[in-house]
């Protein structure tokens, strides 16, 4: 009997469990927050709608936030239709899916290692690093915690699969990989995990001489098929959708290395945890002896993971997960203005936390107070970071609490200021509204979410002049911006500019001709023109 089937194996699961649920408890009580919980569920008529054939329909055709994930919409559906837009539900939902992550990142490797407590001490910190917290308390993250189930249940699936190979077990790995897929594309680097499994702890390598090697590459040569096919719509999808102008290729490269530091630095300390953090721009590549120095010290790491590989596996296994499900997020294609975000080290921490479990009793192999002291340790850092995930989970609890917390730590936090905005506009607070998008605009002029929005305030402060150079401020970057377009008609319609106006509103519906409010202003500059001749005569 394994020591995933030990009977005490599920008393300490149900531990686990318990202690993830108390610490994450509160999250029900939290509010949703506009910051894509609103794109994702509550201003979201084909999410609220539940469950149909029209919203099936929807959720498979849909790239709504520049992502292709049917699955992870199906879910939010299938909480409307329990919960309505009460969001204890959702957050119930997304606490339940962290638990189950948990409990089989648990069991898995217990069932692949034969070591239960280092599974438990690694699935313990996946648990309960304040690092998680976003993909956890975040409802618009719920593509994290759902993906990441099927990510679990595949590495469970091809522990059985890798214990005695099968045409059926094949295709439960396959099942399970392809529908990780369809909630989040994070799940391309998956079929690489598998390869380092089989180095360690499965040593299917070791089992096998010559070109029998080549078979554990051939047998995931299917899951690579899927992983390239869904990296090619994803990123089709990504770069349609983009809002933004991506940065220069340095700045971007060097941006990798600083998040690979970044994320290892706050593993360790995770203090002053935002959302989100921004890029700092160009100047990221003046940081010469900073990158030089994380460049040195990912290689110093690389050189001997691969040189032990035979005698400490999980060294080799740990260290390539880590960097390797990092790439997918690491800034190599840039998706946003953020430079990182604690949600991307939901999968990857899983390596490192690997290398700690089985690293430190490695080292203290010879101390004769091991049996004691190392669970001690083990305890210590378990009690130390609850307090700060519980801390970094009160942030969440809505939108004023969470982005107040960030512009604390970044005053000139554009995403931040602007997320405050539209929060208290939405709350009719319009003159708070007004100076966090004023902030957002000074921070970055090219946020054209922030431009929009303050043209949108000053519009209704009735400064029309303002409003409108917010308007074209945005077209000057996205000339096809719909809702700008319309805005700047309207504005130019109420100040008897009918000719431009209808120029804009036009624009509008050649990039969507479905677009509703732009049409209706078009019928009545089109009737406000026909009508001038009339009245000048």
């Amino acid at each position: 009997m394994t020591h995933s089937r030990r009977p005490g194996t599920f008393l300490l699961a149900f531990l686990l469990a318990a202690a993830t649920a108390a610490v994450y408890l509160p999250v029900t009580a939290h509010d949703f927050v506009y910051y894509d919980d609103d794109i994702y569920v509550f201003e979201n008529p084909a999410v609220q709608q539940g469950l149909s054939g029209a919203s099936l329909g929807w959720a498979c055709t849909s790239t709504l936030g520049s992502n292709w994930q049917p699955l992870t919409w199906l879910s939010h559906m299938t909480d409307c239709m329990l919960f309505g837009l009460n969001p204890a539900g959702h957050h119930l939902t997304s606490l339940l899916l962290h638990i189950a992550n948990t409990l089989l990142l648990f069991l898995a490797l217990a069932r692949m290692t034969g070591a239960r407590w280092q599974s438990l001490f690694v699935a313990a910190l996946f648990a309960l690093h304040p690092l998680h917290v976003e993909s956890v308390a975040w409802i618009a993250e719920r593509k994290d915690v759902l993906s990441t189930l099927f990510w679990m249940l595949t590495l469970w699936a091809y522990a059985v699969y890798a214990e005695r190979p099968a045409a059926a077990r094949y295709v439960v790995v396959t099942v399970c990989f392809s529908l990780g897929l369809l909630a989040k594309q994070m799940l391309v680097t998956l079929p690489c995990v598998m390869l380092l499994l089989d180095v360690w702890p499965l040593r299917r390598f070791q089992q096998r001489s010559g070109i029998k090697k080549l078979s554990l590459i051939y047998e995931k040569l299917p899951l690579f098929a899927l992983s390239a096919l869904m990296s090619a719509v994803i990123f089709l999808v990504q770069q349609q959708g983009l809002a933004i102008k991506p940065l220069p290729l340095p700045v971007r490269l060097a941006n990798v290395l600083n998040s690979y530091m970044h994320y290892i630095g706050k593993m360790f300390w995770p203090a002053d945890l935002a959302v989100p953090y921004l890029h700092t721009g160009g100047g990221a590549t003046g940081q010469a002896a900073y990158l030089a120095l994380a460049a040195a010290f990912l290689l110093a790491m690389s050189v001997p993971a691969v040189m032990l590989a035979k005698k400490s596996g999980f060294l080799f296994t740990g260290w390539f997960w880590y960097l390797g499900t990092l790439v997918p997020v690491a800034g190599f294609v840039q998706t946003g203005y953020h430079a990182q975000a604690d949600r991307y080290t939901y999968i990857p921490l899983t390596g490192l936390f690997i290398m700690i479990a089985w690293g430190v009793p490695s080292i203290f192999s010879r101390w004769h107070m091991k049996k004691w002291a190392l669970p001690l340790l083990a305890g210590g850092v378990l009690a130390a970071l609850i307090p700060v995930t519980a801390m970094q989970l009160r942030y969440w609890r809505n939108t004023d609490t969470l982005f107040s917390h960030t512009v604390k730590l970044m005053p000139d936090n554009t995403v931040a200021h602007n997320a405050l905005g539209y929060y208290f506009f939405k709350q009719g607070k319009t003159p708070e509204a007004y100076g966090h998008f004023v902030r957002a605009v000074r921070s970055n002029p090219g946020y054209t979410k922030a431009q929009y929005n303050l043209g949108c305030v000053l519009a209704g402060f009735g400064r029309l002049d303002e409003a409108a150079a917010c308007f074209r401020a945005v077209l000057s970057i996205y000339p096809d911006d719909v809702k700008a377009h319309t805005r700047l008609g309207r504005i130019l319609l109420m100040q008897g500019k009918t000719g431009e106006s209808i120029g804009h509103f036009q624009q509008a519906l050649a990039a969507q001709p479905d677009y509703g409010e732009a049409r209706h202003f078009l019928r009545k500059a089109l009737a406000a023109q026909a009508a001038q001749p009339h009245t000048q005569q």
